[in-house]
């Protein structure tokens, strides 16, 4: 699980990490063992709803716009 990572914070002090962590990341993406928890499915034409519920903390998880 990745749960609330500051990757940027490691990389500031540490720019050396950098290929390593970007590495590592897409590896553990591409293999498919890391997959973003999308909650909601919005069409393009309603994206400001989707901002909308962002902004009151109204989504767990990811949203995503679908242009269809």
């Amino acid at each position: 699980a990745l749960i609330g990572v500051r990757a940027g914070e490691q990389l500031r002090r540490q720019p050396a990490l950098e290929p390593l962590m970007r590495h590592s990341l897409s590896e553990w993406l591409v293999s498919g063992q890391g997959r973003p928890l999308v909650s909601e499915i919005h069409p393009f034409n309603r994206a400001a709803r989707a901002i909308a519920r962002l902004g009151q903390r109204q989504a767990v998880g990811k949203l995503v716009l679908r242009i269809a």
